[in-house]
């Protein structure tokens, strides 16, 4: 993903609809939507595990 523009896509209000983000990626809306949302729960909580002390969590279940 590197290079995709994602200027935009975390802003409130969002200036970067998913639907642009995927035309970009080339790439279908529900693809590019399930790869963020797996991405963001990763990060989620790897933070909260962090948080709590934990070591480490696991990439996938």
């Amino acid at each position: 993903m590197a290079g995709v523009g994602l200027d935009g896509y975390y802003d409130t209000p969002r200036d970067c609809p998913l639907t642009e983000l995927a035309d970009e990626l080339e790439i279908a809306k529900s693809t590019c939507s399930g790869t963020f949302n797996r991405a963001e729960e990763t990060i989620v909580k790897r933070f909260v595990a962090q948080q709590a002390g934990e070591s480490t969590v696991p990439l996938a279940q």
